[in-house]
C-alpha cells in the first residue's frame, strides 16, 4: 500500500503506541483455507482502507477485488467479472488504491492498471504497459500521479495525469545494489514532499529517494537478508508517518517492523516470533499493511489467505505522530494521530 489532499490523524497515538499481540480475521478464513466462495480469499495481496473505513482487497488468486465494510463485515461485495483481459475482468489483481473519485487496480498478469469509478462501474485502462515489465503494487499521490514499482526493470515509474510517458523516479533500469539501483522494487510510498520510499525486495532494504534525486539512501535494513532487527528479509511494503517512522512488511520474516528515522535497527510490533503459521499471533508471507481510522493495523496475510486486524492499544506517551492516510479525508479538521497503507 497513501497521500491525497488531507491528513487524517488518530487520537493520541504516541511514538510509544503498540498493538494487540493476537489478531482477528476480518476477511478470509481464520485457519487459512483458500476458496472462491464469498467469504474466502486466495493469494490475496494488496489491501486498502478507504475514507469510510471500507476495506478493499486484491484477491489475486480469485481474479477479483473484495470489498468489506468494516462496520458491517457481512455486507461483502465483489468488483470484477472473473478471469480475463476484458475491461471488467482481471488476471491476478494484486493491489488496489482508492481516491475520492476512483478505484485503481493493479491488474498484474495483464500488465495494466484499471481505473473504476468509486461505485465500481465504468472501468478504463491506464496505458502503462509499454513502459514497464512487471508490477505488483501501485500508489496515487495528492497530485493524482500514479507510481508503480516495476520489478522486472528494477525501477519506480511515475505517470502524471497529463503526460504521455512516465518519469523514472527511483532506480536506473538495471538491477543492482548500488545507491542508484534497485533490485525488484515492490511496494512504494510517497510522502507529502514527493519523497519516494521503496520496498527494495531483492536487496532486503528500504530505499528513500528525494524528489528529483539520481540516487537513494538506505533507511532500513543493511542489504543482507536475515532475521535480526537490523535486517529485513524480502520486504514487500512500507508505510511512513509524518515523523519518518516506517512500518515495514518484512515478508520473509513473517513479521511487521516499525523503524525510526536514522535508526540502525527496527522494533517488531506484530508477529514477533517470525515463525510462519496460522495462529492469531502469527503471519505467513504477509504482503501489505493498512490502518483504519482508529489506528488498528490490518495485514494482507497472503500465505494464510486472510486479512488480519491487530487492534490499536491506547498507550499514552509524550510524543504524538500523524500517520498519513491513503485517501482524501472528509475529517480534515479532526485533531487525532496515526497511518494508512501501503502499503499498500
Amino acid at each position: 500500500m497513501v497521500l491525497c489532499d488531507d491528513i487524517l490523524a488518530l487520537n493520541n497515538v504516541s511514538s510509544y503506541a503498540y498493538w494487540a499481540v493476537n489478531g482477528t480475521t476480518v476477511a478470509g478464513k481464520a485457519n487459512g483455507t483458500s476458496g472462491s466462495a464469498v467469504g474466502y480469499l486466495t493469494k490475496n495481496e494488496g489491501i486498502f482502507i478507504a475514507d469510510d473505513d471500507t476495506l478493499y482487497i486484491g484477491d489475486a488468486g480469485n481474479n477479483r477485488i473484495v470489498v468489506v465494510p468494516l462496520n458491517s463485515m457481512s455486507n461483502i461485495s465483489i468488483i470484477g467479472d472473473g478471469y480475463g483481459s476484458n475491461l471488467s475482468q482481471f488476471s491476478y489483481p494484486s493491489d488496489v488504491f482508492v481516491t475520492a473519485a476512483y478505484i485503481y487496480i493493479m491488474d498484474a498478469a495483464n500488465n495494466r492498471v484499471q481505473r473504476w469509478l468509486r461505485n465500481g462501474t465504468n472501468p478504463v485502462t491506464i496505458p502503462v504497459r509499454p513502459y514497464m515489465d512487471y508490477a505488483y503494487f501501485l500508489f496515487i499521490d495528492k497530485y493524482s500521479n500514479l507510481y508503480l514499482g516495476d520489478c522486472g526493470y528494477s525501477q519506480v515509474l511515475r505517470f502524471s495525469p497529463n503526460s504521455s510517458s512516465p518519469t523514472i523516479v527511483a532506480g536506473n533500469g538495471t538491477a543492482g545494489s548500488t545507491a542508484s539501483q534497485l533490485f525488484c522494487p515492490l511496494g512504494v510510498f510517497v510522502d507529502d514532499s514527493e519523497t519516494v520510499y521503496v520496498a527494495d525486495y531483492s536487496n532486503h532494504r528500504i530505499q528513500k529517494w528525494a524528489y528529483g534525486a539520481s540516487s537513494g539512501v538506505t533507511v532500513a535494513g543493511n542489504g543482507l537478508n536475515g532475521n535480526s532487527l537490523m535486517q529485513l528479509n524480502y520486504p514487500k511494503s512500507v508505510v511512513v508517518d509524518t515523523n519518518g517512522y516506517m512500518y515495514i512488511v518484512d515478508t520473509g520474516n513473517n513479521r511487521i517492523v516499525k523503524w525510526a528515522p536514522n535508526a540502525n535497527s527496527g522494533v517488531c510490533i506484530i508477529a514477533c516470533s517470525g515463525v510462519s503459521g496460522n495462529q492469531m499471533n502469527q503471519l505467513s508471507g504477509p504482503v501489505s499493511l493498512a490502518f483504519d481510522s482508529q489506528g488498528s493495523i490490518y495485514i494482507g496475510d497472503m500465505g494464510n489467505n486472510r486479512v488480519q486486524k491487530f487492534a490499536y492499544i491506547n498507550n499514552t506517551g509524550p510524543t504524538t505522530t500523524t500517520i498519513q492516510m491513503k485517501f482524501t479525508s472528509p475529517l480534515s479538521n479532526l485533531i487525532v494521530s496515526s497511518t494508512s497503507n501501503r502499503n499498500k
